[in-house]
């Protein structure tokens, strides 16, 4: 963050938007600066050094149901399984093909979790449900395993928002919109705004 204030120009996202709007060029070497998902132990980390150094920050939120019951989107929940899962060798059939795993060392989980995140995010929204209810028991995590203060509760959502942060909409469920039918992406994207917006009571502007 230091680097970026050094050598860019940092403008929010509101600020970028009304350029665009209004047609007007934005200044040389312009970024804006966004996360996706936000979870507690990112934003405890960054939220000092965004206010250290001044720099606006988007965070698009997917709401799960409700965030306040520690429900983790699936994205995170496979990172957890893989990171957690007491096996050393996996095997899984995805999209037709049979893929295989070692787990001995950091780095396969990683690949491991690089790889099926891909081919999860390839699948229609019920085939990945589906995949991700056979990884649960595949894998052996227990919930009570699972970190308890991972994602934001509503109130450090407000909390947050008086800093450097704001924060846009990034649909309910984390679904991959392109691989849901219109009625759910209309769902996905319209009810995270009007969660987002009850929560913080206020317009929200922005949509990852």
């Amino acid at each position: 963050m230091s680097y970026v204030r050094q050598n860019y120009h940092v403008i929010s996202m509101d600020e970028l938007i009304k350029s665009l709007r209004l047609g007007e060029k934005l200044p040389r070497r312009s970024i804006v600066a966004t996360f996706d998902d936000g979870n507690m132990p990112t934003l405890r980390l960054a939220s000092p050094i965004l206010e250290e150094f001044h720099i606006p920050v988007t965070v698009f939120l997917s709401a799960g149901s409700p965030l306040d019951e520690n429900n983790l989107i699936w994205t995170d929940l496979l990172r957890w399984w893989l990171k957690l899962t007491q096996l050393n060798h996996y095997s899984v059939r995805l999209n037709g093909h049979v893929c295989e795993w070692k787990l001995t060392e950091l780095t396969e989980r990683l690949r491991a979790i690089r790889e099926i995140s891909r081919k999860l995010k390839l699948m229609d929204n019920e085939e990945r449900k589906k995949a991700m209810k056979q990884l649960e028991r595949d894998l052996g995590v227990k919930t009570s395993e699972l970190p308890q203060e991972w994602l934001l509760t509503n109130n450090q959502i407000k909390f947050l928002s008086q800093k450097q942060i704001k924060f846009g909409a990034h649909t309910m469920t984390h679904s991959i919109l392109s691989r849901t039918s219109l009625q759910d992406a209309r769902y996905e994207i319209f009810e995270s705004k009007r969660w987002l917006e009850n929560v913080l009571n206020e317009k929200v502007r922005h949509f990852a």
